[in-house]
């Protein structure tokens, strides 16, 4: 096999691997009922309330998973951030 097919094989492996966590993700959100917040109108998009990096990002996931009473693990919020990410925010690392 030469070392484009390898990186083609690689790629496509990443790309399925990214895409079950953002799916497992979706579901992890959907389940904790985050949006229940998010819909009654709530402003998050405040100065204070912006997330501008992936940290901001992450501490966000951890309180809301708290507040919802998740009981994510470290994983589960790894890829609830992924789905997050992927979907609304786009930020970089």
């Amino acid at each position: 096999m030469n070392l484009q097919k390898i990186i083609l094989v690689l790629l496509i492996t990443l790309n399925i691997n990214l895409s079950a966590s953002v799916d497992t993700g979706k579901k992890l959100y959907l389940k904790a009922n985050c949006q229940s917040c998010h819909n009654q109108g709530i402003e998050f998009n405040s100065m204070n309330n912006k997330v501008k990096n992936l940290k901001d990002l992450d501490k966000w996931i951890v309180g809301c998973g708290i507040k919802f009473d998740a009981n994510w693990e470290d994983q589960d919020e790894l890829v609830v951030g992924q789905y997050l990410n992927n979907i609304y925010y786009e930020l970089k690392k």
